[in-house]
């Protein structure tokens, strides 16, 4: 089975490589432990790699996802260059700022034309290479602004055509702001979760996933804006080591 490196060698290790391909993944926990870190982390592996990637966000403008990734990896403008970077701002009409890309001006609650622009963006992606990244970030926004019905059938559908297009795609969503049953229902949709919390200021995560027969249990880590680490070890002796 071809795998699609998260950027976190012991997150790697402990999936034989990383994430299955044209597989969907949530990426869930609170505010402020660095779940965003490791959605934009998959990102840039894939690019490192020349694989191409759609970014969909709600919560900053396509510039600030820009900055962002470029304060993780200098070589982020070389890939910019190449064209492998698609952004679809779903953000930057509701605070009217300038428009950077062709998709800007658009409304998160206008789900028929931003299902247009991922599509349109997963097109173009498509054309440099048979298989893509796609990171929607986030869907917590979608869902607060959306209803829940309406939101549900449009994460449904980008996940099941994100599959079909070649795409190994992951969704953010925000702990304390859904139901038990909202978080259930999302992750009906996914093939894996990477979960951190934050427990009196240390800082965990687990992985579970549909390869693996049980989850990881919760190991430590460390962020900055740079990447992420591993600082512990993984339950059951299956992984052992420091660096991430």
């Amino acid at each position: 089975m071809v795998k699609a490196s998260t950027g976190v060698a012991l997150i790697d290790s402990l999936l034989g490589g990383g994430l299955s391909e044209n597989s969907a993944t949530m990426i869930y926990g609170p505010c402020f432990v660095g779940k965003e870190v490791f959605a934009r982390l998959f990102l840039l592996q894939g690019l490192r790699q020349g694989v191409p990637a759609v970014a969909v966000v709600t919560d900053c403008t396509a510039n600030q996802l820009r900055a962002q990734m470029a304060a993780m990896d200098p070589q982020f403008p070389t890939y910019e260059r190449k064209g492998l970077l698609h952004v679809v701002d779903a953000y930057s009409s509701s605070i009217e700022a300038p428009p950077t890309e062709p998709a800007d001006g658009l409304a998160l609650g206008d789900l028929r034309r931003l299902s247009g622009a991922i599509r349109h963006a997963q097109k173009k992606a498509g054309e440099k290479s048979p298989h893509h990244r796609l990171l929607f970030d986030s869907a917590s926004t979608l869902l607060a602004v959306s209803e829940a019905r309406d939101a549900f059938r449009f994460l449904q559908a980008v996940v099941g055509r994100s599959r079909l297009a070649g795409a190994t795609s992951a969704l953010t969503l925000r702990q304390g702001m859904h139901t038990d049953q909202t978080v259930h229902a999302v992750k009906h949709l996914v093939d894996g979760i990477v979960e951190f919390r934050n427990e009196r200021g240390k800082r965990m995560l687990q992985v579970e996933a549909a390869d693996l027969s049980d989850s990881t249990g919760w190991v430590d880590y460390r962020f900055d804006v740079s990447g992420l680490e591993i600082t512990g070890s993984f339950a059951g002796g299956r992984i052992r080591g420091h660096r991430g």
